[in-house]
């Protein structure tokens, strides 16, 4: 039986997110460290404790960029923003659900004109604009199969800000851009009637990992400054249009590779990616000989310990420094006027979509995945789907 991160492994996206020149450590994903005095005080006033927000706060232009280069005088940060993804593992009979968790240290906007004279002082309650915490992700549910190596998505559903999205059907581009179905003899037309329609497709990536064992694996689209998630990039409404650099994160099993500030300063990356219609084809386009970096998973579940101090998010959900209530749901602790309220960021058991039907509840993207997928309408199509749990740890099962 496959262990929780084999299965997360085997099914773990590709993070494709786009960074604005504004902020770049602001458009990096990384993880929370509950151990260390100065961090632990970065959840409860992130733009003012943490010096890995604090120490970047000027307009990154292009100009500004050439001249710290040209002078060698780039900063230095004291704190890394190495990329880490929280997952969980759900199982019934024949289905797992993996939720994968994106954490950004800031949910960030600047007016045009502003430049960074906004963030010099305290920052306004304006939660749903600029904010302490981020963090959105997705579901992942795959059918069960005997050999771990050919699990894959049957759907993927994404957090984006307030809403729910759904994508099935897995597809590669070649180099002029043509679309090619990766599975043949699939009925596009299997959740037509659905109560929750499907927005798009699954896009695939060719992953060759630091061990040269290549992986198909889905893309998920980060946008910047909101970071909300999509499998598909959309158009400047969602932070893909325009000449903004995009790096792209692969799970690894090994290490992880902090992004480096500036796109010109990238290293060659460890793994590679590739659009090609097969391992084996040359009619894709190979990508990414830059800003290719490997994140590394982290179970939602897991404990703090000396081993591995920066874990401990399910752990925390009753630790008021992390987590405070609101309207009955958990979010991410802000401090305000001496103050700790809850802020907008939640975690993935607090999840919701404000246009879900009534019968499904807050969190049910990770706590009630069944329910939410037969709620859907997507469970009465997928081979022996039921919502009889195997392992489901948020319900203690």
């Amino acid at each position: 039986m496959p262990t929780e991160l084999q299965i997360a492994y085997q099914l773990a996206p590709v993070f494709v997110q786009r960074v604005h020149h504004q902020n770049p450590r602001g458009d990096f994903i990384t993880r929370i460290d509950f151990t260390d005095p100065e961090n632990l005080m970065s959840l409860l006033d992130n733009w003012v404790a943490v010096n890995r927000l604090k120490e970047h706060r000027f307009d990154w232009s292009k100009e500004i960029w050439g001249r710290l280069l040209r002078s060698k005088q780039a900063p230095r940060f004291k704190y890394k923003l190495e990329p880490y993804i929280y997952y969980s593992v759900v199982e019934t009979d024949n289905y797992y659900f993996v939720v994968y968790a994106a954490y950004h240290p800031q949910d960030w906007y600047i007016k045009p004109g502003e430049g960074f004279e906004a963030f010099n002082g305290p920052l306004p309650d304006l939660f749903d604009v600029n904010h302490e915490h981020d963090m959105e992700g997705a579901l992942v549910v795959a059918r069960k199969r005997s050999d771990i190596n050919k699990l894959r998505a049957d759907i993927i559903i994404t957090l984006s800000h307030l809403d729910f999205y759904s994508y099935a059907f897995w597809y590669l581009t070649d180099k002029v851009g043509r679309e090619f179905p990766v599975f043949k003899n699939v009925d596009e037309n299997i959740y037509k009637g659905a109560k929750e329609n499907i927005d798009g497709k699954i896009w695939a990536v060719w992953h060759t990992d630091e061990n040269g064992t290549v992986t198909m694996r889905p893309q998920l689209f980060v946008e910047f400054k909101g970071h909300g998630i999509k499998a598909e990039k959309e158009g400047d409404k969602t932070g893909w249009a325009g000449d903004y650099r995009t790096i792209r994160y692969c799970p690894s099993l090994e290490c992880t590779d902090e992004p480096a500030l500036f796109r010109e300063e990238s290293p060659a990356p460890v793994v590679e990616l590739d659009y090609r219609t097969s391992p084996d084809s040359t009619s894709g386009d190979r990508i990414a000989r830059k800003e290719v970096y490997r994140y590394m998973l982290i179970d939602i579940f897991e404990e703090n310990t000396r081993e591995h101090p920066a874990r401990g998010l399910w752990e925390s959900r009753n630790t008021p420094e992390v987590f405070q209530p609101r309207g009955g749901l958990k979010c991410f602790a802000v401090l305000r006027n001496g103050r700790l309220k809850a802020g907008s960021a939640k975690p993935p058991w607090s999840w919701d979509d404000k246009t879900d039907p009534s019968d499904v509840k807050t969190g049910w993207l990770a706590t009630h995945p069944a329910e939410l997928i037969l709620d859907y309408g997507y469970g009465e199509k997928l081979i022996g789907f039921t919502d009889n749990y195997f392992r489901n740890k948020y319900r203690e099962i």
